[in-house]
């Protein structure tokens, strides 16, 4: 199925790639850092853009390839990257970021994607091809304890 977004334009094997993501682990269960919990657990609060983002490429947004936290915001969300893989072909792209959403629950960034050919780690078991799609975005602290990245404030 092709996609549209911004720039992008991306063929996606939508059952080929929710097929797959059915047995990769969630973040939490490939690292069981604070930065990866709590980015799983956000993931339940995402918007139903976003939800419903993942869901129509087959992808499933708690099983990140990869996550990490860049920095905690001003407004105390956490500034994340992190990409996932996709069962796909890029058909064209682009320079710029495509918005998936804004506000809230994320900070001021929103939800932010951009698509690549050029891929980084890409695991043996991912059927191939494979496109990646990667992501930015301001999500906030949602464990029951002290943000562990607060030190690292922007």
């Amino acid at each position: 199925m092709i996609f549209e977004f911004g720039p992008y334009r991306v063929d996606v094997d939508v059952e080929r790639t929710r097929q797959w993501y059915k047995t990769e682990p969630t973040a939490n269960q490939c690292c069981d850092c604070d930065g990866c919990i709590n980015f799983e657990r956000a993931a339940d609060l995402f918007p139903e853009r976003v939800k419903s983002f993942f869901t129509a490429l087959g992808a499933d947004a708690k099983k990140p390839i990869e996550v990490f936290v860049n920095h905690t915001n001003k407004d105390g969300t956490l500034f994340y990257g992190g990409w996932y893989h996709l069962c796909g072909t890029l058909l064209s792209e682009g320079e710029e970021l495509w918005q998936v959403t804004e506000g809230e629950p994320f900070g001021p960034r929103g939800f932010q994607i951009f698509f690549k050919g050029d891929l980084d780690c890409v695991q043996e078991n991912c059927p191939r091809p494979v496109v990646q799609m990667e992501i930015n975005a301001d999500i906030p602290w949602v464990l029951e304890k002290e943000n562990t990245y607060e030190r690292e404030r922007d």
